[in-house]
């Protein structure tokens, strides 16, 4: 009687497959977790791979950029290469500052690594060189870079650039109450400021010097609790202060009392409520495609011709880590569109210089496309 041969073992697998439900079923299986994956999965423009950076700001006051180099970063350089996964350590010194950068290898976990180079510096403090007043770690991610921004400018010749920036400050308020924006800020403008000029003159007069006014400054600008008392069972807070509100109360500051009467600055000073000293322009200039700009807000909005140019206030914003960069646009344009006409006034144009949200969808979109053809 002639045995019967057994199959091997791909035999077995392949007739297994062929003759049952189960490629069916794991094919569909394949799919709804594709499915789901790239539902759940933010899209972002920039990948997300776990680069661990941070920059270390020395503050050397006094020093050169040779004095720097050789005393504060070349020794800190080589005491931050001893951290276990650091890649890379390089540096920039300038006059009377340093910036180390620290470089850990991928894969490296972020807060672990921060820990590490703050661990590191802490317990080398006997060895960090005097003349070092301040130094910071401050870490560096991909979020960081902004995935939207919105850029303000004026209508009417008569809106300036401090007047954007005032707007711009508000606007940026709400627009982080969105759910998932990170870290974000405002570019451009002229902040306000309350200037103080003494008069040369009248303080040789008053025999005031400016460190003095400094020091009143500071001794008047504050606002603390001194104090309680109670009567007529209630209890009555007292308070020191408060801050400066307006130009008013700055120039009300005593300076000193001779002779029974008071020296307030206003006395010898200017006091100037406004525009803050210009260090830099920021202009938005429109081209050819203006027509094509991508604007929130009304669309019957007079657009800009090409080649004019107009005062700018940009919004940058960033969102959190894994987080869906789409939406998070989305959310933010929302609500631009909700606030315009109230908080963002009618002669405002509010332009989309920046949607990160919008390009990262299309990419997406598109490798979707040509995965299903291939499928």
């Amino acid at each position: 009687m002639s045995e019967t041969k057994k199959d091997s073992l791909t035999v077995s697998i392949v007739r297994l497959f062929t003759t049952s439900h189960l490629s069916l079923l794991f094919l569909l299986i394949s799919l709804v977790a594709g499915a789901v994956a790239l539902t759940l999965t933010p899209r972002e423009e920039d990948p997300q791979i776990v680069v661990p950076v941070m920059d270390v700001f020395l503050q050397v006051p006094g020093a050169s950029s040779e004095e720097v180099e050789k005393q504060v970063t070349t020794p800190l350089e080589v005491l931050l290469r001893q951290i276990k996964g650091v890649e890379y350590v390089y540096s920039v010194s300038k006059p009377g500052e340093a910036v180390v950068t620290v470089r850990y290898f991928v894969g490296e976990n972020l807060e672990s690594s921060l820990i590490k180079t703050r661990d590191k510096l802490q317990a080398n403090q006997d060895i960090i060189p005097p003349g070092v007043s301040n130094w910071l770690v401050k870490p560096v991610e991909i979020d960081d870079v902004p995935i939207l921004l919105l850029s303000l400018s004026p209508q009417q010749p008569n809106m300036d650039a401090m007047d954007l920036r005032r707007v711009a400050d508000e606007l940026i308020e709400r627009l982080r109450t969105v759910d998932n924006v990170g870290k974000s800020w405002v570019v451009g403008g002229v902040v306000r400021r309350i200037s103080v000029y003494p008069d040369p003159a009248k303080l040789e007069a008053s025999k005031i010097s400016l460190l003095e006014i400094r020091q009143a400054l500071a001794q008047s600008n504050i606002n603390l609790q001194v104090g309680s008392m109670t009567a007529n069972d209630r209890e009555i807070v007292l308070e020191a202060g408060p801050h400066y509100q307006n130009a008013e109360q700055v120039g009300a500051t005593v300076l000193k009392s001779s002779n029974g009467k008071l020296l307030y600055l206003r006395d010898v000073a200017d006091i100037i409520d406004g525009a803050a000293d210009t260090e830099e322009y920021t202009r938005i200039g429109f081209g050819p495609a203006v027509a094509q700009m991508k604007t929130v807000g009304k669309t019957d909005q007079k657009l800009p011709e090409a080649g004019e140019q107009r005062p700018m206030a940009t919004i940058a914003i960033g969102k959190r880590r894994g987080s869906n960069a789409v939406s998070v646009a989305e959310q933010v344009m929302a609500l631009a569109e909700q606030l315009k006409g109230t908080l963002i006034p009618d002669d405002v144009l509010l332009t989309v210089t920046r949607n990160y949200g919008e390009t990262a969808d299309h990419k997406v979109n598109e490798l979707v496309m040509h995965l299903s053809i291939a499928i």
